[in-house]
């Protein structure tokens, strides 16, 4: 970890600060970020701090309905223009109209940009910095930081491990925060009525087309896989044309939970190279964080995932996951009916991850380390004001 910054106690006293997570997207969206982040900042909210979230656009009654998002976080649209000056200008208007906050965002140009400003300012990296547009020109701003009012939360060890070393020296604390899911284990169905589940993404290296091989090959398992089919009509035309599949479509945030208990076994078939398409910049497989595992981990599905290393980080095979090469269809489906067939075995597996994501990957310990930078921050703020 970095500790350039100089560490500061909390005040006495203070157990919170304002935060304003700058989201760049419209909502409500389709992408699983969007959950993710409202569920963060509502997490956040429960801990005591005043959240204010700040989207591109859209109704705040229908994203307060669609995500479930508690009146204790504010929601502000921004103004947005074109071009380049984009985020710059994102960036200002969140420094204007919350001036005392802290800042999340996922956009590293914002974050490092606020920082510059000194505003303080958490960079929650998703992805490698060679991947984010224009990072060259950027990563020019950094000169102008200084490391107490800039803190990262990396998703992964991969990802603090190649992080860009102008960003290194610049950031006082850096911190691995894996991705977390909500707590779905009291959703209903309590009883699932499908074999096999997937959720997510038909996008490349998501794995969809591994789900298919695996239901032609289960014929006597039935099948639901949830997610728009409209990104890849070929291959949902050929879902359709299976009597052990059913196409249950996209989910809304509010049904995540209902659809992860509508079964019994959670597949995720990564690619290992990584995934990208539908406009998303491509990930590679060391720098992810699987949010799906997290949230098969959380409903009480018995995992099946592939043999990689991001996968390895969240889920030990035979003790929370059953993990297969990601290429052998048939280890696939012998893994499947393995514990369909032995459900003492898909108990203890299911009970073992319920375990690992109340200690690792619930929404209340990501907030909690988020909190820990943002107090930080507002401790070298203060120190700051104070000389």
């Amino acid at each position: 970890m970095n500790e350039m910054a100089r560490t500061v106690a909390v005040a006495p006293g203070q157990t919170s600060v304002p935060i304003a997570y700058l989201y760049g997207q419209e909502l409500p969206n389709t992408s699983a970020n969007s959950g993710a982040v409202l569920d963060l900042c509502a997490s956040l909210a429960a801990l005591g701090h005043p959240v204010t979230v700040f989207y591109r656009n859209g109704s705040e009654s229908t994203i307060r309905r669609l995500y479930g998002v508690p009146q204790s976080v504010a929601l502000r649209p921004l103004k947005t223009v074109s071009g380049p000056a984009q985020q710059a200008f994102w960036a200002w208007q969140v420094r204007r109209r919350a001036p005392r906050s802290i800042l999340i965002a996922r956009l590293g140009p914002c974050a490092i940009l606020s920082a510059a400003l000194r505003m303080p300012a958490i960079f929650e990296m998703h992805q490698d910095c060679s991947t984010i547009r224009n990072w060259k020109h950027w990563k020019r701003l950094l000169a102008l930081v200084h490391a107490r009012h800039l803190s990262i939360a990396v998703l992964t060890q991969a990802l603090d491990d190649q992080l860009d070393s102008d960003l290194r020296a610049r950031s006082g604390r850096i911190r691995v925060i894996p991705s977390a899911g909500a707590d779905f284990a009291a959703c209903e169905p309590p009883k699932p009525a499908f074999d096999v589940g997937y959720v997510g993404s038909f996008m490349p290296g998501k794995g969809i087309e591994k789900v298919l091989e695996i239901a032609r090959e289960l014929r006597e398992a039935t099948f639901v896989i949830y997610g728009d089919p409209a990104r890849n009509r070929q291959i949902s035309a050929h879902f359709e044309a299976l009597d052990n599949v059913t196409l249950a479509g996209f989910v809304p945030r509010t049904e995540v939970g209902s659809a992860l208990r509508s079964f019994r076994v959670g597949l995720a078939p990564y690619a290992s190279s990584g995934f990208g398409g539908d406009s998303m910049a491509f990930v590679s497989s060391s720098s992810m964080s699987s949010l799906k595992l997290v949230e098969y981990m959380s409903a009480g599905c018995v995992i099946v995932a592939s043999r990689i290393p991001a996968v390895e980080t969240t889920v030990r095979d035979g003790r929370e996951a059953l993990l297969v090469d990601e290429a052998d269809t048939q280890a696939w489906v012998e893994a499947v009916r393995r514990v369909l067939r032995h459900p003492d075995f898909a108990e203890e597996l299911c009970g073992n991850a319920r375990q690992r994501f109340l200690d690792q990957f619930s929404f209340q310990e990501r907030a909690s380390r988020f909190s820990d930078l943002a107090m930080r921050l507002a401790a070298n703020r203060r120190v700051e004001k104070a000389r």
